[in-house]
């Protein structure tokens, strides 16, 4: 399909649907490099996630100008306040329930934000079994340096309903702020969501799993415990 041609409406669609790698590819052609498709599967396949593709090394000057222009404009729109807000436990956990209640699998989510909680950057979902979703710490850090941002949130849904954190899911939060606070990362929130409801893990546990105080500005909401 050639995204060039498609009405604004579908393309914002299409561009929702497609994998890194085709992705890559329109920004590729769009931008006239050379061997567009080639190019982009050749990056993919090297680099295990779209933003490690961007830092890649090339010889062709417009294709490392593409690459580095994507997390330049993506910058300028976030600094713009081209995106939504996540300054409180109902905004964050409305985010993360669209995105993944309606998976019938375990699926896990990151988010990145600003210092004001806007510029909205969220990770590409991945996929588990209906009672375990992997997730690796190495591709959260990643993600969470490659937004440019130091607040960051962590989501995943439980498919048979029940939003009550497991021994596994306060073990892995308490994992994933511990790698991220070196880097000056704060891990404001982990987000479960259920079919039909969600649940903010600093408003059930506390501090504890985090390792940190709840971040400036960002709102717990205690009339929901």
């Amino acid at each position: 399909m050639d995204a060039d041609k498609l009405p604004l409406g579908e393309l914002r669609e299409y561009l929702s649907s497609v994998s890194d790698r085709e992705l890559l590819e329109i920004i590729l052609s769009t931008w006239k490099c050379r061997a567009p498709e080639a190019t982009a599967e050749n990056l993919m396949n090297s680099h295990t996630t779209f933003a490690d593709a961007l830092t890649a090394e090339t010889t062709d000057e417009k294709t490392a100008t593409a690459l580095r222009l994507i997390p330049a404009l993506s910058s300028a729109f976030i600094q713009s306040g081209g995106s939504n807000c996540l300054n409180s436990t109902g905004s964050a956990m409305e985010h993360f329930r669209q995105q993944l209640s309606a998976f019938p699998t375990e699926h896990f989510s990151a988010a990145a934000v600003n210092v004001r909680f806007r510029g909205v950057i969220t990770m590409h979902p991945s996929s588990g079994t209906f009672s375990a979703v992997p997730v690796s710490c190495r591709e959260i850090v990643s993600f969470a340096l490659s937004s440019g941002h130091d607040i960051m949130f962590i989501s995943h849904n439980h498919p048979e309903g029940s939003v009550t954190p497991s021994e596994n899911d306060i073990s892995a939060t308490k994992i994933i702020s511990s790698a991220l606070s070196p880097l000056g990362i704060v891990l404001a929130d982990h987000i479960i969501v259920g079919r039909n409801s969600a649940v903010s893990m600093r408003e059930l546990c506390g501090d504890g799993p985090f390792g940190c105080d709840v971040p400036r500005g960002y709102k717990l909401d205690p009339n929901r415990l």
